[in-house]
């Protein structure tokens, strides 16, 4: 009679934990699920506000919110593509994954936001530091000092059995020229996230992040080509010869540059073959293009 009265109460006990546990997870997808609502209100009130001051307001509430989201529990597999004008965009290992958005301003300048969250929940901000020097290519910065874009695509990779990534990022710079960038991520022995590695091997010092300015009227193509372990990118160069140096002048040509994979790093090879053997085209983007619009002026 003991035995069965136990068995009854355990019973009891698992039902009612049953319940609890199904309650909780009710409890937080619908607390994540308001959090993402929030989110998605305040990055269109952004996008849509004409005044500046207002916009920088506005964005530090969807700061809040993001930041809110990510305190949450098991949000790393939790999407947020719904949320427009939003980049949610995971490595292919699904180590981390990058939350980004941009604000433009009236000047034709942007400031870029990010957030990068690990697969354990642990997140870094960001924070952009517009004003980087143009020896920004041979340069280390740390997750509070990030030159800011909007990424696209990540590569996972590495030299001597250490992991690292590229990142292939849009910059709308300026009214008069955009930027493409290849960036380089690593992590630090404490795990922290680090921009800027020596891999990039073109002329006798490597660069840590390769830079790619040219005007505000031209589409570049900057792209991964897996098979051929290069990333692929138009030829560059002055629409006047005394126009050497000044980027807002620069446009692509008829011909492509690469950075191809070898043991030591990525190097550099001009004027690179970036047809597909089927059907023997110009490599431009084989998954369509998804490369981000510059935010229509305000």
């Amino acid at each position: 009679m003991q035995d069965q009265l136990m068995r009854i109460v355990s019973r009891g006990l698992t039902f009612i934990f049953i319940l609890f546990t199904q309650y909780s997870l009710a409890n937080n997808e619908s607390v994540v699920d308001s959090i993402v609502s929030e989110i998605h209100n305040y990055r269109t009130k952004v996008f849509k506000c004409k005044d500046e001051s207002q916009i920088l307001v506005l964005n530090d509430s969807l700061r809040a919110s993001v930041e809110a989201f990510l305190n949450e529990e098991e949000t790393f597999k939790l999407s947020t593509d719904s949320v427009p004008f939003f980049g949610d965009l995971y490595s292919p290992d699904k180590a981390f994954r990058l939350l980004t958005w941009d604000v433009p301003f009236q000047d034709g300048t942007f400031t870029y936001f990010c957030y990068m969250q690990m697969a354990d929940g642990t997140w870094f901000e960001l924070k952009d530091q517009p004003d980087h020097s143009e020896r920004a290519e041979y340069k280390t910065f740390k997750h509070d000092d990030w030159l800011g874009a909007l990424y696209y695509e990540i590569i996972p990779f590495d030299i001597k059995k250490e992991q690292m990534y590229l990142l292939l990022g849009w910059d709308g710079r300026t009214n008069m020229s955009n930027r493409k960038i290849i960036e380089v991520l690593y992590f630090d022995n404490r795990g922290n996230p680090r921009f800027g590695k020596a891999v990039l091997k073109d002329g006798p010092r490597p660069k840590r992040r390769v830079i790619l300015e040219y005007t505000e009227d031209a589409y570049t193509s900057l792209r991964y080509h897996p098979k051929k372990k290069m990333v692929i990118f138009d030829h560059l160069e002055p629409m006047r010869p005394e126009l050497e140096g000044v980027y807002e002048f620069y446009a692509p040509v008829s011909s492509f540059d690469a950075y191809e994979l070898k043991s030591k790093g990525w190097e550099f090879q001009e004027d690179v073959d970036a047809r597909e053997k089927k059907n023997d085209k110009p490599y431009r983007n084989p998954k369509g293009d998804k490369t981000p619009v510059k935010t229509p002026k305000q």
